[in-house]
């Protein structure tokens, strides 16, 4: 909350007025936010815009409680054993916050969290022991690969994320997925997730783990989407062979027309070079 002193408030009101509405207009408040205030005799515009309104140059998630100093420089100093635990834990304890407070947020609060914790992990490295209990922590499967990619360390593990992949796919939740009627997100499946997220603008190349998955018609919706991302939207390179293997996978009924496209880019490629 911050305010600002009148000196002549009689004769500064339409001013005020207008710049009331520019504001609110800019950063998105009600004018409800602006409220007069008379304290001794002085007049003062008092406005309480929070956090959002100053979100750009913040220098990490609003949801963070750990601010000085960020979040980030602290764990350099927390022990690897304490980072682990802290991602692996289903809950955090209510040192991290208290969960009667931030009520729908939580899971907000949880996931910007481990995003600095497995960043800081990514930094140290990780050992495949290491690696498997990052990918399976409740966020791991959103966080490690994107992680990973933003520092250039995807080729490094490709191996044990194609692991992943491949332990995902026998999961009972494989192909199934949770649409719910409120406006929550979509709630996919573990492998579906990890499909997500593979580094589709460039990096390693995950496809021929993809067409075994659509192959096995294991997500299969998911892993065309990552070839489409992949090879269409940004133009990558496929490997050799990528498109023959591709055209003689079955896919489930109604997906045929997206596979044979594919393909076609795949060939027309591949006639280009």
């Amino acid at each position: 909350m911050a305010g600002f002193y009148i000196a002549n408030a009689k004769s500064s009101g339409s001013w005020v007025r207008r710049s009331i509405f520019h504001i609110s207009c800019v950063v998105g408040y009600d004018e409800a936010f602006f409220t007069f205030h008379a304290i001794d005799g002085r007049v003062f515009l008092v406005f309480d815009l929070g956090k959002r309104s100053g979100y750009a140059p913040w220098p990490q998630s609003i949801y963070l409680g750990d601010r000085f100093p960020p979040l980030s420089e602290l764990v350099k100093q927390w022990p690897r054993e304490w980072l682990l635990r802290e991602l692996t834990t289903q809950q955090h304890q209510e040192t991290c916050w208290d969960s009667s407070n931030v009520n729908v947020f939580a899971g907000e609060f949880r996931m910007r969290r481990d995003e600095v914790l497995v960043a800081e992990l990514v930094r140290r490295g990780l050992d495949a022991g290491e690696f498997r209990e990052v990918i399976d922590s409740p966020n791991g499967r959103y966080l490690l690969v994107p992680a990973l990619d933003r520092a250039q360390q995807t080729e490094r593990y490709s191996a044990l994320i194609v692991d992943a992949l491949h332990r995902y796919e026998t999961l009972p939740d494989v192909n199934h997925r949770i649409e719910p009627r409120t406006k929550a997100p979509i709630v996919w499946s573990h492998l579906a997730d990890l499909i997500r997220v593979l580094p589709w603008r460039g990096g390693a190349d995950f496809s021929d783990a993809i067409v075994q998955l659509i192959a096995s018609n294991h997500e299969p919706e998911a892993a065309l989407d990552y070839l489409d991302r992949r090879f269409v939207s940004n133009g990558n390179q496929a490997t050799p062979g990528l498109a023959d293997r591709l055209a003689k996978t079955m896919v489930p009924a109604g997906w045929e027309k997206k596979r044979d496209f594919l393909v076609g880019v795949l060939r027309a490629q591949e006639s280009a070079h």
